[in-house]
Order: structure tokens, then C-alpha cells, then sequence
């Protein structure tokens, strides 16, 4: 006997397939020096084809760090991405962003954990809908100190922020993970990309994040 197909049911989880995506993040540079977060979205199910067909058309860059690239590869690297649909953020922080933090914030415990923990969720809120679980893999960012602990603060905000955002941090490092090689890429990418390249790109899915983090995720972290 065919069972009969409940439309709304089906209607719902084709939505949260639409939503269903891994974060990948990855920091360049090392503060108090100029910095950038940079968060790359995929869905699980075409990530492995697109970034095999990237190395396919860009051998050169496959035993290459991100800081070795020049800006020309930078164009490619967010042109092939932005092509596939591909979501991708990036958050720089100056030196002189880096002197606030400290100058306010210092004299914290984990002060480096916390600030970053604030910048992920900045990166994560960009990006995530309600009601749906999303994996998040990080870099081990030595510069960042603790990885835990930055996941740790992630977490707190998250507790605070009462809605329905879910996420699974982990950890990992952009030789053993391709999602994380791409997201290494992209982190440097804010250092030489401006919006009039994006402009004249016609780039779509690549977006330099200008706003600051909410106010409440510092009282929250701090207090």
C-alpha cells in the first residue's frame, strides 16, 4: 500500500535541508596586529565535489597557506566560490581595534578567548537561522590561545541569546581539512579585497562584515 504524502511535512524538511550547512572559520593574522575572522559556508552533501573541482582547476594553491597567495589568487580563489553559491565572511580587526579590546578589556582572564568567542558569534549570527543545528569547525588557532575556551564563550552567548540558534563546535587544522583550507584563503583575503573589487566582480556571496558586535555580547562576557 503507498503511503500517502504529507505535503507539509515534506515542505518543512526540505526547508531544513536548504538551511543545512557546515561552518568552517579560520583567523589570519595575530593580535595585536591587524587580524581577520573569516567564516566559509558549505552544504555537506556538495562540499567535497566543489572544493576537489576548486584543486582541479587550481592545482598550484593545493600545498599553499593562505598568507603565500598573491592577490590575483585572491580574486580567483572568491570568484570560483562566489560561482558555486558559496557563502563567505570575513571580519577584519586593526591594530587599532586590538588597543581598544585591550585598553578595556585586558586585565580579563582569557581575554584573548573571550574577545575571539565574541568574534565567532559575530561571524555564526551573520549566517544561521532558528531551529536549525549547524557543525562548526574552527582552525586550532595557537594565536587565540585555548580553543576550548573560545567555544566555551561561544557558548555563553548563545545561552544568553535566547533563541533557537544550535551549533557543534569542533576543532581541526587546514592541512587535515579542505573546508578549513578554504576558509585560510578567504581569511586573507580582507587584506587586499576592498568593496570596489567586489563591486566590480559583481561578487555576490562574499561580504566584508562592517558592523560591530552587539554591545551585549561584551556585558555578557565580560561581567
Amino acid at each position: 500500500m503507498t503511503q500517502a504524502i504529507n505535503l507539509p511535512e515534506l515542505l518543512e524538511v526540505k526547508n531544513k535541508l536548504a538551511h543545512l550547512l557546515e561552518f568552517f572559520i579560520d583567523v589570519s593574522g595575530t593580535p595585536p596586529a591587524k587580524t581577520c575572522f573569516a567564516l566559509v559556508s558549505f552544504n555537506p552533501y556538495t562540499k567535497d565535489e566543489i572544493i576537489e573541482e576548486f584543486f582541479d582547476k587550481y592545482p598550484q594553491y593545493i600545498n599553499k597557506k593562505g598568507r603565500e597567495l598573491n592577490p590575483q589568487d585572491y580574486i580567483n580563489t572568491i570568484k570560483f566560490f562566489d560561482e558555486k553559491k558559496v557563502k563567505m565572511i570575513v571580519f577584519p580587526r586593526s591594530k587599532n581595534d586590538w588597543s581598544y579590546y585591550k585598553q578595556m578589556y585586558g586585565t580579563n582572564p582569557e581575554y584573548l578567548q573571550r574577545i575571539s568567542g565574541i568574534m565567532y558569534m559575530h561571524l555564526l549570527h551573520s549566517f544561521a537561522w532558528e531551529n536549525t543545528r549547524y557543525n562548526v569547525v574552527s582552525c586550532v588557532e595557537s594565536q587565540l590561545g585555548d580553543i576550548h575556551r573560545v567555544f566555551h564563550h561561544c557558548k555563553r552567548i548563545i545561552s544568553c541569546s535566547h533563541s533557537q540558534l544550535k551549533f557543534s563546535f569542533n576543532h581541526s587544522h587546514d592541512y587535515d581539512n579542505p573546508g578549513l583550507k578554504i576558509a585560510d584563503f578567504i581569511a586573507y583575503t580582507a587584506r587586499y579585497i576592498t568593496p570596489v573589487h567586489l563591486s566590480d566582480l559583481k561578487i555576490k556571496n562574499y561580504h566584508i562584515l562592517r558592523d560591530r558586535p552587539p554591545k551585549w555580547y561584551f556585558r555578557v562576557i565580560f561581567t
